[in-house]
């Protein structure tokens, strides 16, 4: 036998020294033919197909492990099943209907063998990928002589698909832009040179600094510039209160001559997560201002003497416990098991970073009187009946004073923080005054962090501008909490994210002819899948990272799938290089029901070029064969 020479690709099967599922034997003159076909009694002429493509697969099963099904496009069940019926719905004449007389479903019985498609022995030169359309026609037996005369028109290409990032285009390109005299490029925000994605150097969006930066870093920069209000001092008429005998201790006097203010939306989810807590906000006046608390009733001053009393237990937790009780606190909120202990990397983020010496200051300058000082929790041995605490007093200048004589960490001669100490003689005489001003908060923190906001009389942290990770997590926990965030729970700096990211509910891809009901958004789907181990009513998971859920969705680059494009080669040719000679906008913005902003293409802007004897019109130009039920993800 004579067959003809291998491939380049599997001419390394006579070379190897071993070559089989188990490599029990060298490949030499005799049984080289036997490495590849199957050897029916003991002659390598008598081959059996179905083993031949198990020989194939004990090499390539790895990067094709659902071809082990034998369905046609390595389909197989449902997802099989799913494609016909989605080609019956879109074309009246299905050639994925017809499949269903050619090819069982499960294929088990009747399956689809490489050799069909792949033929050997064509000499080292021969492409085993290659494969004319007449191949493909065995199964899809629609008359098919040319791409421009029979290929189907496209219906409504490119389809509506929820989109994660809010942009819109013609609004861009008719308002912004003109305004401010600049081209309306759409390379400067789709096309990043350095980088290779699923269809070339083109992706769904490029980084922020890229295309967005140059427009809209100050309106950002404006929106977050107050801060984000973590926990602020309610303003209080102590005097009033008083009259009525009730006294709610030591109170800042600038937030003590009238009762008025809301409770901001962190501070009323800490709130929330606190024992008692959500009565306490359920039973505040519907419209969140403390005004209208009617603390002429006993119920309402009741109420405020609680929302004092819990102000100054959150203070006192988060400078006696830091981040271990907030992070704690948020656990509870969110109903997970997320504990100190327990791995979170989400919980962990919102931990990060929060500055328990700072609310430590914050008491000493606001509520600390005598008898009223906090207590800094201390690690070591615990009665099991009881938790050690420390009482710890703040001067004027700062300084931990008066610690307990039998504590040897605070108090003994030799301690650190003993007054002798070294921090001690470095304190500055409490009677000078340093003469520094009154900070605003963007004046102090131009780069983001945590200060004291002596004005608003609350703890507040600046983000950093885009894309900051500890607003994020604020952001995906209230949007997750609640589909629908009141004025009173819902974060206003975060406004200027939800502009441009879409975190709301959507509907399917294919509403107008679905009864299917509405999926949740691309964020939320995103964000279960990124913490994927939800058990019951829990919300998070001990892995993943929901950063990518603020992103655009990028295509997997070794994700096969049905349909197959690259726009590098074809953005070389000057007639084509502008995007909108293929990607043409609407002349309006789309209604708020619809998704797609660009005209349908038509088959006839790809048939221009792709001919037989110009560009090509093969099947395998634009589809490739081998898919997957993991390439099989959504309608094309």
């Amino acid at each position: 036998m004579a067959p003809g020479s291998l491939s380049r690709s599997h001419a390394q099967l006579l070379t190897s020294a071993h070559h089989s599922a188990n490599h029990d034997f060298a490949i030499d003159s005799e049984n080289r033919c036997v490495a590849c076909h199957s050897d029916v009694d003991g002659s390598v002429l008598a081959t059996a197909a179905a083993k031949q493509s198990e020989l194939c697969l004990n090499c390539h099963r790895q990067e094709m492990p659902d071809a082990t099904h034998g369905s046609p496009h390595d389909l197989h069940g449902k997802s099989l099943e799913e494609l016909i019926s989605r080609g019956d719905r879109t074309q009246a004449i299905s050639t994925w209907s017809k499949l269903v007389g050619y090819v069982s479903i499960g294929s088990q019985d009747n399956p689809t063998e490489c050799s069909q498609c792949h033929r050997e022995h064509q000499g080292e030169t021969h492409d085993l990928k290659e494969m004319d359309s007449q191949r493909c026609q065995a199964c899809h037996r629609n008359s098919f002589q040319s791409f421009a005369t029979d290929h189907p028109e496209f219906r409504n290409y490119p389809y509506g698909r929820t989109k994660s990032i809010e942009f819109d285009h013609v609004k861009h390109r008719d308002l912004h832009y003109t305004k401010k005299g600049a081209k309306f490029d759409c390379q400067m925000c789709h096309v990043q040179s350095d980088q290779v994605g699923a269809v070339g150097q083109v992706f769904r969006s490029v980084p922020f600094e890229q295309a967005c930066a140059s427009c809209h870093t100050q309106p950002i920069k404006s929106s977050i510039q107050d801060g984000l209000i973590v926990l602020q001092i309610p303003s209080v008429n102590c005097n009033e209160l008083r009259l009525s005998s009730i006294d709610i201790g030591n109170w800042p006097k600038h937030a003590s001559q009238l009762t008025d203010g809301v409770i901001p939306p962190v501070m009323r989810m800490l709130i929330e997560s606190e024992p008692g807590g959500a009565e306490l906000l359920n039973a505040l006046p519907t419209s969140g201002r403390l005004v209208d608390l009617d603390i002429q009733d006993a119920q309402g001053r009741a109420t405020l003497l609680k929302l004092t009393a819990m102000t100054k237990q959150l203070f006192r937790k988060l400078a006696n416990e830091g981040q271990p009780g907030f992070r704690s606190s948020i656990a509870r909120l969110i109903a997970t098991t997320g504990s100190a202990t327990h791995s979170n990397p989400w919980l962990d983020q919102l931990a990060n970073g929060v500055p328990p010496d700072l609310f430590r200051a914050a008491w000493n300058e606001w509520f600390e009187s005598e008898g009223a000082t906090p207590v800094i929790r201390q690690s070591g041995p615990k009665d099991q009946n009881a938790t050690r605490l420390s009482p710890v007093r703040f001067s004027s200048t700062f300084r931990l004073s008066d610690p307990p004589e039998d504590d040897d960490l605070l108090g003994g001669s030799g301690s650190l923080l003993n007054p002798s100490s070294l921090l001690e003689s470095q304190a500055s005489d409490p009677t000078e005054s340093p003469g520094f001003k009154d900070p605003k908060t963007w004046d102090q923190l131009a780069f983001g962090g945590w200060m004291i906001d002596r004005q608003r009389m609350a703890i507040v942290y600046v983000p950093k501008g885009h894309a900051d990770q500890w607003l994020a997590r604020w952001i995906e926990l209230e949007e997750m909490r609640s589909s629908a965030p009141t004025p009173l729970t819902r974060i206003d700096i975060g406004k200027q994210c939800r502009q441009c990211h879409a975190l709301q509910p959507a509907l399917n891809d294919h509403a107008s002819t679905s009864s299917e009901p509405p999926r949740p958004s691309n964020w939320t789907v995103a964000f279960r899948q990124a913490n994927s181990d939800l058990v019951g009513d829990k919300l998070l998971g001990s892995s993943g990272n929901s950063d990518a859920c603020w992103k655009s969705k990028k295509r997997a680059v070794n994700l096969r799938e049905i349909t197959k494009f690259d726009h590098t080669p074809h953005l070389t040719l000057p007639s084509i290089s502008d995007c909108r000679s293929c990607h043409q906008l609407l002349d309006s913005s789309p209604s708020q029901s619809a998704k797609n902003e660009f005209a349908p293409m038509q088959k006839s802007h790809c048939a221009s070029c792709h001919q037989k004897d110009a560009a090509g019109d093969s099947c395998t130009q634009c589809h490739n064969y081998h898919v997957g039920n993991k390439g099989w993800s959504s309608p094309r």
